[in-house]
């Protein structure tokens, strides 16, 4: 059985590529980084959605939203949807025999009484003309 192998061609001679040197140096290791990576805790000024509050420190920002039960999405909308639809509220039960009773009443001709007359709106609320 033969073994076949790979040559390349480096300064004037023929060599088995796996004892060849690179042409081309590969970009620096994290270990060969001119400076370390800095994560910094400051940003600018931010608003809090529950109270109006300014923060200027992102822990800060993030302890008072967990203190009020906010959830920071960020980037991760797929998480938050998902969270939303585990926590939405149940919808409230109408069975079918509900309905068809609701039905029969307005066949027979129930009319619910009105929540205000538009006078009475006109009244409580006077129009500014916006």
């Amino acid at each position: 059985m033969s073994v076949r192998a790979t040559y390349v061609y480096r300064d004037g001679e023929i060599i088995e590529k796996y004892k060849a040197h690179r042409l081309y140096a590969r970009g620096p290791r994290n270990h060969e980084l001119a400076a370390p990576y800095v994560n910094i805790d400051t940003i600018d000024a931010l608003q809090s959605m529950v109270d109006g509050r300014v923060f200027e420190s992102k822990s800060q920002l993030r302890e008072h939203y967990k203190a009020h039960g906010v959830r920071e999405i960020g980037t991760d909308t797929a998480g938050a949807l998902r969270d939303a639809e585990e926590h939405r509220p149940a919808k409230p039960g109408v069975t079918t025999e509900e309905i068809a009773q609701a039905v029969e009443k307005v066949k027979q001709g129930y009319k619910p009484a009105p929540l205000a007359t538009m006078a009475e709106l006109d009244a409580a609320e006077p129009d500014t003309g916006e």
